[in-house]
């Protein structure tokens, strides 16, 4: 008899969807939201869903190795020294609100009130699915009380959620990039404090500027984005947000191994080989702390 097999087939430049979960984090006693501040608690919010999600894989007879895998993102044994996983592991993020204010009808960064879970690498779609199912419902717990202070609800892709998932030609980010590397390991700004001519100034700015360029698109290959795409793309980037409501970079919170390396914000243009306009769609979220919500974009 004969058999067939189904295979999807999409461009280098076109990634491939990724498994994602949305969750809205309520209030404990009235079902409402229970916002909380991107600048300052994006981390402990990222904290609390990775720490529901280890409780509820424990629960569920998960093996430790998959935990440390999957979910801490460790490849090491227990006890050696840290060997990462790479992308094949879940990413927790926090989503800050996309809110139409004002008469100008502008798109302001207001509170955390959703959280995604998802996969950058594409390869976790069966147990993306099984957290949708098991942790709605879990609470948030706080670390140093050891209380719960929200409880997490399943919801289907609503308006803000699709401005992290739908296909965008132009992404700015909602929390900064930090860098995978140093900026600036020859001691430009060093130079340039120090007083020199116009003409060297310009061509240590530009090594700066070079450095940096090469650091965003070393990102997005990291984040699992063909390099045909990073190789293309437009980038601008500075240390003042693009989208309203957003702080300077270095305002966020940041775990303590990265907060050596430079943040900035970053607004990505996607091109074709032929420079022509070319949608991608999310989640993106690009850099150091990548799995935790630092460096989430969303399409403009």
């Amino acid at each position: 008899m004969t058999q067939y097999d189904v295979v999807g087939y999409h461009q280098i430049a076109d990634p491939a969807p990724l498994p994602f979960a949305v969750f809205a984090i309520l209030q404990l006693d009235s079902g409402s939201f229970r916002p909380f501040d991107p600048i300052r608690h994006g981390l402990t919010v990222a904290g609390m869903l990775h720490y529901a999600t280890k409780i509820r894989a424990e629960s569920a007879g998960w093996s430790r190795e998959c935990i440390d895998a999957c979910i801490l993102g460790h490849g090491e044994a227990r006890g050696s020294v840290h060997v990462s996983v790479g992308a094949s592991r879940f990413a927790f993020l926090p989503l800050p609100s996309i809110e139409i204010r004002g008469g100008s009808q502008a798109n302001v960064i207001g509170s955390i009130r959703r959280a995604m879970l998802t996969a950058l690498s594409g390869d976790c779609e069966q147990e993306m699915v099984w957290a949708q199912r098991v942790i709605s419902g879990q609470p948030l717990i706080d670390e140093r009380t050891q209380r719960p202070v929200a409880i997490l609800s399943t919801i289907p892709p609503d308006a803000v959620v699709r401005r992290y998932t739908g296909p965008a030609v132009t992404w700015a980010s909602v929390t900064p990039v930090v860098l995978p590397g140093y900026d600036d390991p020859a001691h430009y700004r060093r130079r340039l404090k120090r007083g020199t001519t116009a003409e060297e100034q310009r061509t240590l700015l530009s090594k700066l500027e070079d450095r940096t360029d090469a650091l965003l698109r070393k990102a997005i290959v990291q984040a699992g984005l063909p390099q045909e795409l990073a190789d293309h793309a437009e980038l601008e980037w500075r240390k003042t947000g693009f989208w309203v409501g957003t702080e300077l970079a270095d305002a966020y919170g940041v775990p303590d191994h990265l907060k050596r390396f430079p943040r900035v914000h970053v607004r990505i243009r996607w091109r074709d080989m032929r420079h022509q306009p070319l949608k991608v769609a999310g989640p993106l979220c690009l850099g150091g702390g990548r799995f935790c919500g630092l460096g989430l974009l969303a399409g403009v």
